[in-house]
């Protein structure tokens, strides 16, 4: 399972980083073949997620933004989001640490992983919740999903 984990960098606490850890253990015990998908943010879930990745051997694909020097603030906006429709395209499942004002690129992620009828998982700041118990039982039901399309695997 392709299992795509993003956050707004404001969620960068050591509770946000343990919610995360605590995913991805849950995620491989019960799909030793997890595949991690993310932004490669160098801080919050993007972060978190890599780090528990990089210690347990867990591939994960990292999809950077295509940015270039001479880039327009418009025109990195529009990298970042065709970005964002890759993690949500080279995904089974989508979970998603949310800011309070629910704005900017994990947003983005979660409006085309709806799209493209990915289940998404929203980890709020009052996570455990109901949310989370769809996330655990969605984690451990272990029913076949349709493959998300191949990319390189970044360790």
């Amino acid at each position: 399972m392709k299992l795509a984990i993003v956050g707004s960098r404001r969620r960068n606490s050591k509770t946000d980083e343990e919610i995360v850890q605590g995913i991805v253990l849950v995620a491989y015990a019960y799909w030793p073949e997890l595949v991690v998908v993310s932004g490669g943010c160098k801080k919050g879930a993007d972060a978190f997620a890599k780090e528990i990745c990089d210690s347990l051997d867990i591939p994960i694909i990292e999809h950077l933004p295509d940015l270039q020097p001479n880039d327009t603030y418009l025109e990195a906006v529009q990298r970042y989001y065709k970005r964002n429709y890759k993690i949500a395209e080279g995904c089974d499942a989508l979970v998603a640490l949310v800011a309070a004002d629910r704005k900017g690129g994990t947003e983005n992620t979660i409006k085309y992983a709806r799209k493209l009828n990915r289940p998404v998982f929203i980890v709020s700041d009052s996570f455990p919740c109901e949310e989370g118990k769809a996330l655990v039982a969605f984690l451990t039901e272990r029913k076949q999903l349709p493959l998300a399309f191949e990319d390189e695997v970044v360790k």
